[in-house]
């Protein structure tokens, strides 16, 4: 992996974890879009003359996207089908296309068993000021944007207890296989808090 793609995907992945901003109206999702997009073109642009990768989601992204561009050609609001509801804008073309744009960035690091470690290692790193972010939520209150909480229920970074749940999940599988296969203490400490936060989230 380049040193171009690795600060992309350093800033993907931490600063879609953790960028909020007071000052925005939009003050979870728009830092989140702009460190996926600038965050994307570098882990894109150290890609430069990579051969990208076929992968077992190709044929659901490509089912996926032709129904998101219909839904968008025959959509009544085009600019919402776009870039989302506010304050909802994760459900955009926009952060879609980020998403599967990083997915195939991914991918094409795949070959490269360090790269892909080293990724995953980032993703568990992360992990821990988000999870910690939540628990400081409900001992003390929001200390960054001072929002109650809803249901009493934590949102840590993300701004919703489900979406939260949504990603602390998705990463205690491999903050799990840290602790336990390489006995690591940083994927130890990931996982603890990680189960901690879950369960305030509340999240089905």
């Amino acid at each position: 992996m380049t040193r171009v793609s690795r600060a992309g995907f350093l800033l993907a992945v931490v600063g879609g974890f953790l960028a909020v901003s007071p000052r925005l109206a939009d003050s979870y999702v728009l830092p989140k879009l702009l460190a996926l997009s600038v965050g994307g073109l570098l882990a894109w642009l150290g890609l430069f003359r990579a051969r990208l990768r076929k992968t077992a989601l190709d044929a659901p992204l490509a089912t996926l996207w032709a129904v998101i561009i219909l839904s968008f050609l025959f959509s009544t609001d085009r600019w919402i089908s776009a870039v989302g509801m506010y304050p909802q804008a994760f459900h955009g073309i926009l952060p879609l296309g980020l998403c599967t744009a990083l997915f195939y960035a991914a991918a094409a690091h795949g070959a490269d068993p360090e790269a892909a470690d080293w990724l995953t290692g980032a993703i568990v790193a992360a992990s821990i000021p988000v999870s910690l972010y939540g628990i400081v939520q409900k001992l003390g209150g929001d200390p960054l944007l001072h929002f109650e909480l809803p249901q009493g229920r934590i949102t840590s970074s993300i701004g919703s207890p489900v979406m939260l749940g949504a990603c602390l999940a998705l990463m205690l599988p491999p903050a799990l296989h840290r602790a336990l296969d390489r006995k690591s203490a940083t994927g130890a400490a990931a996982a603890g808090l990680l189960a901690v936060a879950l369960v305030l989230t509340q999240a089905r």
